[in-house]
This record gives C-alpha cells, sequence and structure tokens, in this order.
C-alpha cells in the first residue's frame, strides 16, 4: 500500500492521498462496529443481571407491551390516527 501511495505512476498526490484517507477511514469505521456491541450499556447490563434468559425475555416483552398500550392510549385520548 506505500508503495502504491509513493509510486510515480498513477494519480495525483491528491487523489493518492484522498484514496489512503478514505481506506483508513473504512478501516476506523469497520474496528468502531467491531466493538459496538461492547460499548452499548444495555448490552453490559443485561450481562449483569442476576436473571436467566427465559425470565429475562419475559420480562421484557411485558414491558414493551406496557409501552404500547400506554402510547395507543395517549394517542386514542388526542383523536390521533
Amino acid at each position: 500500500m506505500v508503495r502504491a501511495a509513493v509510486d510515480r505512476e498513477g494519480g495525483t498526490l491528491f487523489e493518492r492521498a484522498a484514496s489512503l484517507a478514505s481506506l483508513t477511514a473504512a478501516i476506523g469505521r469497520s474496528a468502531a462496529s467491531q466493538v459496538q456491541g461492547r460499548r452499548d450499556p444495555i448490552r453490559r447490563l443485561r450481562g449483569r443481571l442476576d436473571i436467566d434468559r427465559d425470565r429475562l425475555d419475559e420480562l421484557e416483552a411485558s414491558v414493551e407491551s406496557g409501552v404500547r398500550d400506554a402510547v395507543r392510549r395517549a394517542v386514542q385520548e388526542e383523536g390521533v390516527t
């Protein structure tokens, strides 16, 4: 890659620099996406919970259902369809 960047043949210095910057950015985005799950506070806290997976799934479904019901009631009260 360094050889391609400094070779006398090929694109202009500006084009090569832009290409290297683009490649570096792509590598950075890829690296960031690999660690994203470890930074997610919800995933980290779920791992610390002293609850089995089935009970956690039930609890999350219950909370989601409650939120949906509350939103539906609020929307109906406001007359929004």
